[in-house]
């Protein structure tokens, strides 16, 4: 791996060099003359900016201006002035001779002649009629971040983002706009992970949320996301180094129980289950030499302290070039991160490798060209001890708290291992990969981009363009599971006795994929203006899409040592392996036409057709149109006396589009093996049908209708969008097994039963300005969407009270039903008098003690039954969404901050799934935890205590702290004579703290649905420092 990283290392340099000299040669050398050029420069309502940094671009030496706004700067007669400043869009201006220039800064905060990313092209933000939201760059790299998917949460309103998990390498959020599900991303053209990507690499990230995703079709209906990466541009060239260290740590630390709690538990577990007093487990003395820590008979060794630590380094660095003139222009990015786990010793890690160079050229005044290359490369190295981090009951319940403190951490022959009382023998073991084994996976994708464009001579505005994406992915999994074998310590006589080994045998596995696409796209383009208020563009694309993939896997048992890993050091009776492969293709023929007349009057209109290679011939073509239409009334004569508006647009759209993802090849009747047959004497494989085939079966389709409006007022003093939305999503699969008979006889086959509709309300404010010497940006955003059925092939229910729970049809998606929980027994008294019964007891309460669980008798029939159930809670998903970004600037100061957070969608929260500190110190017993409002039922209790209730089920909402940076940049006078033009220093974090209606709890309010509390590797919080330096 050495050796890779040092040839990846020198063909960066080379090609880097190369591209260098390329343009150095192809760029014009005029002699310069040495000269004093003066200016001022102020923002864009005319008031001085102070700190702004003006550097000569051939020199690369600079000033700051003063508090006037003043500079004075040696360059070239031919020379250019690079000017930047925190908070407003980077300048390059020509010097042309001049002995003083004025320059007008402009906000980062979007106008109407901005740049917005659409689908296959750009569009200015003056003419977009979409619900097209955009951030750039500096958005999501205010703090180091591992993982893309991260940095979005609260940054875009309508995209809904949760984090369940922690782990290097798996940490990404699941990402969803307007709730409708997972979207289409599209990283440069191409369908891919926005996990594959660094932070550093992108240039802009945009979502498309209406009709505007119809240019996607049969891919976009749940919206897309559209990435753009960085590339050259026409300067001198530059090189920005950016490199941070990072320390991570859990947001929530949830700790086992101790030895104590646990023999108490114990105890009252004992008495609660009727069992005899005076035999009761441990003792009131016993339980308190574990308190104590005195007895070496009586411990509480901390497994958790001694197998997890409270920080893991992580590191991010990368190195950019880019440059060029008119003719060729260069960019060339690396990029490295190391990210480590929680666990204490040779617990893991996750290496990630980004390499891309980029290259646009004009050959001729008509043809241009562009090459890209990407390469990026993963590793991911883990303990194998219980399944692996990412099993979260094996590896967290089962080994990080299930591991007794009543034995011995260590025994004083430290070359024996120390049992912990639990299967896997002990944590620190099986968290130790050098030990347990290990999971190695690695994976390479490699891409390839090549463009042409033509401009017809013989009709302007109109050119020609073909590009070719190719992409391969391989990935290789080795798994080596060890095994050890465990003792105690008597140190009375000072023996050993073995115990146990580790529960899983000694075993090796390797499986390999390989994935392969290619996108192909040809396209005539127009883009002309007439009389300078008539602007017609449009684009005619055949687009061709064919993926392919292969994958094998092997393993075997049986080993004696794993001294030698091979497969072949196997006992071969224990041999196993296994293959699959795939391929799928897609044709589109795709036609957009917009018109603006004036910046005021705006339309377009999408039209495309889809052909998928997973449904039969009969329909595998689908079309989807989009139209939308725009009125910027800011630009009407009547508002001329009204001048506080710089814009005011207003936008309406329907569009359609679809989901292809709805099954492979439905429409072909499936064989699977059915076990073996004795025919003849022999054992013969029987193969049996998987199910009826439909040829009928299409994708989904999705009809969406959105109305908004664009403002700003009085020069971005406020600014921002209203959006409304509703969407129909039609045919979505399902099987007639509720209504119809389950005598039918056949596996049923998927059918587009079923339809929903979601609709939704975004929201984004901003205000941008100076107090003082103050610079601000704030702009917040909010947003809320929900689902129902329209429709739902379910049975025709006759029973009201099933109606009511159990029909889906007009009701909506996410219902939770269950019973409303009414407070813990506190005393036999309470018991006695309680008026009502539960049917699931017969009706019996004599088996019912304090500590155990009341409900609520919602239809008043004295009797706990089905029928008390009511709605208690939503899914798991957030309805309501908002962030808050905060942008300020003071002279060489700059600070950013991210809060977001969200609210309506509930987390089920079992606290009895582990033996957690959580779960010992708040279950109901006799004592100080005799109280109805208890988090946990009493042990050994009534199984009632486990109906599905608002006890375990909590709505949430929070507010996290997402993002933070404060950075100080260097005066540039400072820096000149080393030939840096930028030097910045910054701490940042992520996650710093959370406020969360789930607190009492001690879980992140992103917790992963279907686990308790503490049972999977928890999400993490970071404070990074860092340095930005540009040469």
């Amino acid at each position: 791996m050495r050796k890779n990283k040092r040839h990846l290392k020198w063909t960066f340099v080379c090609v880097m060099l190369l591209y260098i000299l390329t343009g150095v040669s192809i760029a014009q050398v005029n002699p310069d003359k040495t000269i004093q050029v003066s200016g001022k420069v102020t923002n864009e309502q005319g008031n001085p900016v102070e700190a702004v940094s003006v550097v000569d671009q051939k020199t690369k030496k600079g000033v700051q201006t003063d508090a006037g706004g003043n500079f004075s700067i040696t360059t070239t007669t031919n020379g250019s002035l690079a000017i930047s400043a925190v908070g407003y869009a980077d300048q390059v201006v020509a010097v042309k001779g001049l002995s003083g220039i004025d320059i007008v800064l402009k906000s980062n905060v979007s106008t109407l002649s901005d740049v917005v990313v659409v689908g296959y092209g750009q569009q200015r933000a003056a003419t977009v009629t979409g619900a097209v939201s955009q951030i750039k760059s500096d958005k999501i790299t205010v703090a180091p971040i591992a993982n893309v998917t991260n940095a979005l949460a609260g940054q875009l309103p309508g995209l809904i983002s949760k984090q369940v998990s922690g782990i290097p390498g798996s940490d990404d959020a699941s990402l969803n706009i307007r709730g409708f599900g997972n979207p289409l991303v599209i990283v440069d053209g191409i369908e891919t992970s926005l996990s594959n990507l660094d932070a550093n690499q992108i240039e802009t990230v945009s979502i498309l949320k209406d009709g505007a995703a119809s240019i996607f079709g049969a891919r976009a209906g749940n919206g897309v996301i559209l990435i753009t990466t960085k590339r050259g541009k026409n300067s001198k060239p530059t090189l920005t180094v950016n490199s941070s260290y990072t320390l991570q740590g859990s947001t929530r630390v949830i700790k086992p129980g101790t030895s104590a709690e646990r023999a108490q538990y114990e105890v009252d577990k004992w008495l609660n289950s009727g069992k005899p007093a005076d035999q009761v487990p441990f003792t009131a003395e016993e339980i308190q030499k574990f308190k104590d820590g005195t007895d070496p008979k009586y411990l509480n060794t901390d497994w958790f302290n001694a197998s997890i630590r409270k920080f893991a380094p992580q590191q991010n660095h990368n190195l950019s070039v880019s440059g060029g003139n008119e003719r060729i222009k260069y960019y060339g990015y690396f990029g490295a991160n190391k990210q480590e786990t929680i666990l204490k010793k040779n617990g893991g890690h996750y290496d990630r490798y980004n390499f891309q160079v980029n290259m646009d050229a004009k050959v001729t005044d008509q043809l241009s060209a562009a090459m890209d290359v990407q390469y990026f490369k993963e590793q991911r190295y883990f303990p194998s001890g219980a399944d692996g981090v990412g099993t979260n009951n094996n590896f967290w319940r089962d080994l990080i708290y299930a591991a007794d403190p009543s034995y011995a951490l260590t025994l004083p022959d430290e070359t024996i291992m120390a049992y912990a009382g639990i299967p896997y023998g002990s944590p620190v073991w099986a968290t130790n990969s050098d030990l347990s084994g290990y999971s190695d996976l690695n994976r390479n994708v490699t891409q390839f981009k090549g463009e042409l464009k033509y401009d017809v001579a013989q009709v302007p505005g109109l050119n020609a363009k073909g590009t070719v994406i190719y992409r391969s992915t391989s990935a290789d999994n080795k798994v080596a599971k060890n095994q050890a074998k465990f003792y105690t310590y008597n140190a009375d006589n000072d023996e050993y006795t073995y115990v146990r080994s580790s529960q899983d045998p000694m075993t090796l596995s390797r499986s390999s994929g390989t994935d392969t696409k290619l996108v192909q796209q040809y396209s005539l383009n127009y883009n002309k203006s007439f009389s300078g208020l008539h602007r017609v563009t449009g684009m005619f694309m055949y687009e061709y899409i064919h993926e392919k993939g292969q994958s094998f896997s092997a393993s075997r048992g049986g080993y004696q040592s794993m001294a030698l890993e091979e497969l072949f050091s196997g006992d071969p009776t224990t041999a196993a392996n296994n293959s699959s492969s795939y391929a799928n293709g897609r044709i589109s023929w795709i036609g957009r036409l917009n018109y603006s007349y004036d910046d005021r009057y705006m339309l377009e209109t999408i039209l495309r057709a889809d052909a998928s290679s997973r449904f039969s011939k009969a329909n595998r073509w689908g079309y989807f149109p989009s139209i939308s239409l725009g009125w910027n009334i800011a630009r009407e004569k009547f508002m001329e006396p009204v001048d506080m508006f710089d814009i005011l647009k207003l936008r309406a759209s329907y569009g359609s589009s679809g989901y292809d993802a709805v099954a492979n090849f439905a429409y072909l009747t499936g064989y699977g093996y059915d076990g073996t047959y004795t025919i003849g004497g022999d054992l013969v494989s029987g193969l049996i049908p998987t199910g009826l085939a439909n040829p009928d079966l299409t994708w989904e389709k999705m009809a969406i209708y959105n109305a908004g409006v664009d403002f700003s007022l009085w020069r971005s003093k406020l600014y921002g969008e209203v959006e409304f939305f509703h969407r129909r999503r039609l045919g979505i699969p399902g099987s007639r097994v509720n209504s119809l008979p389950s005598s039918f006889g056949a596996t049923l086959p998927l059918e587009n039963l079923n339809s929903q509709s979601t609709q939704g309300i975004e929201l984004r404010l901003g205000t941008v300005g100076k107090i003082g010497e103050v610079n601000y940006d704030i702009v917040g955003n909010i947003a809320y969407s929900r689902s129902k059925w329209i429709s739902y092939d379910e049975a025709a229910y006759t029973d009201e009270d099933q109606m009511r729970m159990y029909k889906n049809s007009g009701r909506y998606t996410d219902r939770r039903y269950g019973y409303v929980f009414d407070g813990l027994f506190t005393s036999q008294e309470d018991v006695d008098k309680w008026p009502l019964s539960f049917e699931g007891l017969n009706n019996d309460n004599s088996s019912l003690r304090p500590g155990d669980a009341k409900y609520k008798d919602l239809n008043g029939d004295g009797v706990i039954n089905w029928r008390d159930q009511t709605e208690i809670g939503k899914g798991s998903m957030p309805h309501w969404t908002y962030g808050l970004n905060l942008s300020l600037r003071y002279k060489n100061f700059d600070f950013s901050a991210l809060f977001q957070g969200a609210f309506g969608y509930t987390t089920y929260i079992d606290l009895e799934a582990a033996p957690t500190a959580v779960f010992y110190s708040n279950y109901w017993n006799d004592g100080a935890n005799n109280r109805a409002d208890v988090l946990i039922p009493r042990p050994a209790g009534s199984s009632t205590n486990w109906l599905y209730s608002d006890y375990r089920n909590h709505n949430t909402t929070y507010l996290r702290f997402r993002n933070m940076s404060l950075g100080y940049q260097v005066p540039v006078a400072l820096l000149s004579r080393a030939g840096i033009s930028k030097f910045r220093v910054f701490v940042a974090g992520t996650n710093l703290f959370t406020i969360s209606t789930l607190d009492k709890f001690g879980v992140d309010p992103e917790m992963p649905e279907g686990y308790g509390a503490g049972v999977y590797y928890p999400q993490q919080y970071t404070m990074s420092f860092g340095c930005n330096l540009t040469f």
